[in-house]
């Protein structure tokens, strides 16, 4: 399995369907940003949330890096443009 993965990290791989992956990863994207957004938008109204700001921002940064790692592996892997040599 790990080989796989590395495998479809090199330049001139990709993965099978890459425009499913791209579509996942843009709604990931999406719904990460949109949660952050709401969390702070309704704080922000007045809204008694029960997430402190400091809990918004550090779930915000942990999600952050998965999704910044996440979405490193898919666009190399979904491209046979760039990759690992």
């Amino acid at each position: 399995m790990i080989t796989a993965i590395l495998d479809v990290l090199r330049i001139g791989q990709q993965l099978k369907n890459p425009d499913v992956w791209k579509h996942g990863q843009n709604l990931v994207s999406l719904l990460t940003t949109l949660f952050g957004s709401l969390v702070i938008l309704l704080h922000s109204f007045g809204y008694n949330i029960t997430i402190s700001d400091a809990d918004v921002s550090t779930l915000a940064g942990a999600v952050a890096i998965i999704v910044g790692i996440i979405n490193g592996f898919i666009t190399t892997a979904s491209s046979d443009k760039i990759g690992i040599r």
